[in-house]
């Protein structure tokens, strides 16, 4: 502590003083005598109470009578570490803050500083006011939780580090779906049916994921693209795309074709190569762009021939898979490749009955739609160009 003291003559002047100290209202003793200084750093001991008084001593020798009580009493209280405490807080990814102390900064004595001890893994930009403890954030990054500290120092030198932890909130993650395509199986399109996407966040689970449309939705023909969006506990969203294509009839036609190119690429046997290349001439017949309105109406004049091509490939196949010392290619992969080209037949007779407004017509068509499906149902190759039979008739009569 700083103990200071004073006096004056109106004679010959102050020449020196004499400080005496009590310790816990004990006796007086000198602590310093005869000294010129008027003040002087005394160590005392936290929890004492201390009284000085000081004696004057002129230049004539006259000394200044004692006094009865201390001119001043000191109680030393003991150094305690600064208040200083926050609560822990959330932002999001590149957002700003400024965090006010939850309690503090305060000192018995007083505080010297308040600093940044440590920033942790917490990479964004970071101030902290020297006198309020105020912590400014900017530019909040990464994602995830980071701890930090700060360090409120005393004018004694004694610290107090108060830590709290920032949540930086980033939207959550979604990974799409590759793009999917299938075939027409109505003259809506087709129901399709796809896993829902992934989503994780780094801090504010569960995350829910919606898509637009959803799946086991009615796709139309054509290309539809689906938005899947993620949300997360606070409300954070994120989104990807991904295509959703149904093949019109023509198109169908086109990828089974190709289908059929790639497995003759395959096939060592002379008599399932000449099978093959046979279906791939009908069915590059039933392609023909003169045949075809757009990819969904043969035209009215040449449809039947679309039809009849079919036909010819369907049993080029059915041939194939009664072959039974030909393998390759399996039967598995000729029957999938006969029921594309059946259903895609089925299909544009119904959006030809779709288009059809005169209920005998309708009637009429759909009569040799249950025809073919009886046909179809019965999983026997050799009945597929039958089905097709029916599907045309179908067609035409609608």
């Amino acid at each position: 502590m700083n103990v200071r003291w004073s006096g004056t003559d109106s004679g010959s002047g102050v020449a020196n003083y004499t400080v005496f100290l009590s310790d816990n209202g004990g006796p007086f003793n000198q602590w310093l005598t005869n000294t010129t200084s008027t003040n002087a750093t005394y160590t005392g001991t936290a929890g004492h109470t201390y009284g000085f008084y000081s004696v004057a001593r002129d230049n004539a020798g006259n000394t200044e009578d004692p006094p009865l009580t201390a001119d001043t009493i000191v109680t030393v209280n003991a150094n305690t570490p600064p208040t200083l405490a926050y609560a822990n807080k959330s932002l999001n990814l590149g957002a700003s803050l400024n965090i006010i102390p939850s309690s503090g900064p305060s000192d018995n004595g007083s505080v010297a500083s308040i600093a940044l001890l440590n920033q942790g893994t917490y990479t964004g930009g970071i101030s902290v006011n020297n006198a309020t403890g105020v912590i400014s954030l900017t530019n909040a990054a990464p994602a995830g939780t980071h701890t930090i500290m700060i360090r409120a120092t005393d004018n004694c030198g004694l610290p107090t580090n108060a830590t709290l932890r920032i949540t930086v909130n980033a939207p959550p993650t979604i990974s799409c779906l590759l793009p999917i395509t299938v075939d027409a199986t109505s003259a809506s399109g087709a129901i399709v049916t796809f896993t829902t996407p992934v989503a994780t966040s780094l801090t504010a689970n569960p995350v829910s994921v919606s898509c637009a449309p959803p799946s086991s939705s009615t796709f139309s023909i054509g290309t539809t693209n689906v938005t899947c969006t993620a949300r997360d506990a606070i409300n954070l969203t994120s989104s990807c795309s991904f295509n959703v294509t149904v093949s019109a009839p023509r198109q169908v036609k086109q990828q089974v074709l190709s289908a059929i190119t790639a497995l003759r690429a395959t096939v060592t046997d002379k008599k399932a190569r000449d099978k093959l290349d046979d279906a791939i001439k009908h069915l590059t017949n039933a392609i023909d762009p003169k045949l075809w309105i757009n990819d969904s109406h043969p035209t009215e004049k040449d449809g039947e021939k679309v039809f009849d091509e079919e036909k010819g490939v369907v049993k080029d196949l059915a041939d194939l898979i009664k072959n039974k010392k030909s393998m390759n290619p399996t039967d598995a992969a000729l029957m999938d490749l006969i029921a594309r080209l059946v259903q895609v037949d089925r299909v544009l007779a119904l959006i030809s009955i779709s288009e059809q407004f005169d209920p005998k017509k309708i009637s009429k068509a759909l009569d040799e739609i249950r025809k073919g499906d009886a046909d179809r149902d019965d999983d026997k190759p050799s009945h597929a160009d039958n089905a097709i039979d029916y599907y045309k008739n179908a067609w035409k009569k609608s």
